[in-house]
């Protein structure tokens, strides 16, 4: 008896018993299980029994609701009955490494609990997924309810893509009891609701199933047998394999080839993924992150100079050629995350002693690009001769400044200013790095200043995998940094132009958090001069009209001097002005401001009538909305 064919079975009666009975005989889906259901029904008595039940439907006149609820809540129990049985199956054994971290078992909870998130996983509409999200993020150990199992199960084939995912996540921390009910429904030709039984198969029994993926490499099609490829990636007797798919495959299968390959040991998969990366470097690049051998960085360093002197800058190449190099060069940067060899670091510094001569051929934005690699390298292998090459190509290259900046904080971030200092106050070049400040945060747990990064790298599941490091860098802050992003002219040096000096770029964003959001989480609460300091900065930002993030970070800091703020902000930037719907948010928070109802309403009415006279620019609407909100004020009790 198909296990599967028996939850399709309940799935439609609650269907029918939904739409009425008068539809049983026109719905195909529940006539076609009832014509399969009918050969297994001598199965055992309880089939038999069902089966009786679901006669009439076959023949749906003269069927009554009654019969109906007595063939689903006899469906109903057998379900229960099929998935509570997993709560009781043996354990399964522990990973090779040990206990599963978050291995559950299998438990029971009262039905009014489990019933929310059965409706989630049952219904439609919107809703449903946040439901289902909170719980997981939670921790809820009713996702453990042997009831849901089979719903979830089910929700790997949800419509909604996003809700199919989550049903996967969730299901990866589940009971590897589980693992049995997933290979009893799992059809080898199935489309992406099977290839995601076969990842969470994997990730719950690892190489205790390694068999079984082999046998749905050989039999399975797509998207099944990339799933399965990429699970062979647990056991070590299949390099040999992964190292022929790898090279056979196309498309999908090859990338998940590649994927389960990197995650094998040894000198045959490191020649594997050199050959590729000489073939076609855009492909290999994501999965040399897992190679650390000075020599997988000589080969990339080597094509990236080679490009770059021998091709890139010779001859007279017409722009569509230019990009094509530009691309591949781009391409291979990818590759440069995790990678130090000394040959490397030097390649890297003949591009910034050489950055003008590059300037022409985009070399800006690919030195951007190299800055961005060593940073990330920095934080994935802080080792000491890491950090040393860092802040030497910072010594000799500004446009390796941020790379070295941060190199030196996680060296010694209370004695960084001082080290920097001859860095920062360079002709020309007095910028904040905010590719090395939107990293930093103050920890308020820890009292304490951390460097994060969060970035991503190929995983063997053919997602991204996110990767989070982070640092304990220090108790303090040197003020000297705060006085610096705040007197800055430039926030970041890869845009072109001039910035205002309490903003960033009024045309564009530098691809960084803003400034203010920078100081915001740098900001010590227990720091009385920094606090005292940034009061005064986001006051005279609010009243140049800079932004509504100066106005928030102001009333964080326990700021009461706050009139005047709101009609500067609509002078500054009157296209704030321009639609009610926008201006909706800015009276919200108006709300919020230290004001009395009597000082705000006299403020609004004041703006909305130099908004009539166009001595502020704006609406008729708008201003009228200005008025209606200062006689609310003035009404209120």
């Amino acid at each position: 008896m198909s296990v599967k064919l028996l939850f399709e079975l309940k799935e439609r009666l609650h269907y029918t018993a939904v739409a009425g009975i008068l539809t049983a005989g026109e719905d195909f889906r529940l006539q076609n299980i009832l014509r399969q259901f009918k050969g297994a029904a001598g199965a055992s008595p309880v089939f038999a029994k069902i089966d009786g039940l679901l006669e009439p439907l076959r023949d749906p006149a003269g069927f009554t609701g009654r019969q109906l609820m007595e063939a689903a809540s006899l469906v109903d129990a057998v379900c229960m009955t099929q998935a509570a049985g997993l709560a009781k199956a043996e354990p399964a054994p522990e990973d090779s490494e040990g206990p599963r971290e978050n291995a559950v078992c299998l438990q029971q909870f009262k039905y009014s609990e489990v019933k929310p998130y059965l409706a989630a996983l049952t219904g439609k509409g919107s809703g449903r997924y946040s439901v289902l999200w909170e719980a997981w993020q939670e921790k809820s150990r009713i996702l453990n309810d042997y009831r849901l199992i089979p719903a979830l199960i089910a929700g790997l084939g949800d419509s909604y893509s996003e809700m199919a995912d989550l049903c996967m996540q969730i299901l990866k921390e589940a009971d590897p009891a589980i693992v049995s009910m997933l290979k009893r429904g799992l059809d080898p030709k199935g489309k992406k609701d099977m290839a995601r039984r076969v990842i969470v198969i994997a990730s719950l029994a690892k190489e205790r199933e390694n068999d079984y993926y082999r046998e749905l490499v050989n039999d399975a099609a797509e998207p099944v047998r990339s799933a399965a490829i990429r699970a062979l990636c647990y056991d070590s007797g299949n390099r040999e394999l992964l190292a022929a798919l790898a090279k056979s495959e196309r498309g999908e299968a090859k990338k998940a080839a590649l994927s389960a390959l990197m995650k094998q040991p040894g000198e045959m998969v490191r020649e594997c993924y050199h050959k590729l990366f000489k073939k076609d470097p855009a492909l290999a690049a994501p999965y040399l992150f897992y190679l650390e051998d000075e020599e997988t960085a000589d080969l990339i360093g080597d094509q990236i100079y080679d490009l770059c002197v021998n091709q890139l800058m010779t001859g007279n190449r017409s722009k569509e050629e230019i990009s094509k190099l530009t691309l591949r060069i781009c391409g291979l940067i990818n590759a440069l995350p995790n990678q130090y060899s000394e040959k490397l670091f030097g390649h890297l510094a003949w591009f910034g002693r050489h950055e003008k001569e590059l300037e022409p051929y985009g070399g800006e934005e690919l030195l951007c690009r190299v800055n961005l690699a060593v940073t990330e390298t920095v934080f994935t292998r802080p080792e000491p001769v890491i950090l040393d090459a860092a802040i030497e190509l910072a010594n000799h290259s500004d446009s390796y400044l941020p790379a070295g900046i941060l190199a030196v904080m996680i060296r010694d971030f209370a004695g960084s200013y001082d080290v920097c200092e001859r860095w920062l106050k360079k002709s020309g070049k007095a910028f904040v790095p905010a590719d090395v400040f939107d990293k930093l945060r103050y920890d308020q747990e820890s009292r304490s200043y951390v460097a994060a990064m969060t970035f991503f790298a190929a995983d063997w599941d053919g997602q991204n995998q996110k990767l989070d490091k982070a640092f304990s860098l220090g108790r303090r802050i040197d003020i000297r940094w705060i006085r610096y992003i705040m007197a800055s002219g430039k926030w970041n040096r890869g845009i072109r132009g001039g910035a205002n000096y309490y903003g960033g770029y009024p045309g564009g964003g530098t691809g960084y958090a803003s400034r203010i959001a920078v100081l915001r989480q740098l900001t010590d609460p227990e720091d009385e001069e920094m606090c005292g300091l940034l009061k005064t900065y986001y006051h005279h930002y609010a009243m140049q009209g800079m932004g509504t993030d100066g106005i928030r970070a102001y009333l964080e800091l326990g700021g009461t001097d706050c009139r005047g703020m709101l009609p500067a902000l609509l002078k500054a930037r009157p296209e704030l002005a321009r639609y009610s719907y926008q201006l909706q948010g800015l009276l919200e928070l108006y709300d919020q401001l230290p004001m009395t109802r009597e000082e705000k309403a006299q403020e609004l009415l004041q703006t909305a009538d130099r908004m009539e006279k166009q001595e502020i620019k704006g609406t008729n609407q708008v201003a009228k909305l200005l008025k209606e909100k200062a006689l609310e004020l003035l009404s209120r009790n």
